[in-house]
């Protein structure tokens, strides 16, 4: 395996209640020396009429830093 080579598995979970949908997820991915990262992710929509609805999601996310973004200013 290469530096480049980030393994990792998503898991994606949807269900609907009534005009609710549930969406979860979930990653995980090992970065080389720095480990196991987790980042998960949830998304709530609601069907208000036929030509309406609201989203709301929310998630964390996680990026290793390329060594040329610390030297380099534009």
């Amino acid at each position: 395996m290469t530096n480049y080579d980030i393994p990792g598995v998503f898991v994606e979970n949807k269900w609907t209640v009534s005009k609710f949908t549930f969406l979860t997820g979930v990653r995980i991915d090992h970065f080389g020396s720095f480990g196991w990262k987790v980042t998960p992710r949830l998304l709530v929509r609601a069907d208000l009429s036929p030509d309406t609805d609201i989203r709301f999601s929310i998630g964390k996310g996680y990026r290793i830093a390329h060594f040329l973004q610390k030297t380099l200013t534009c």
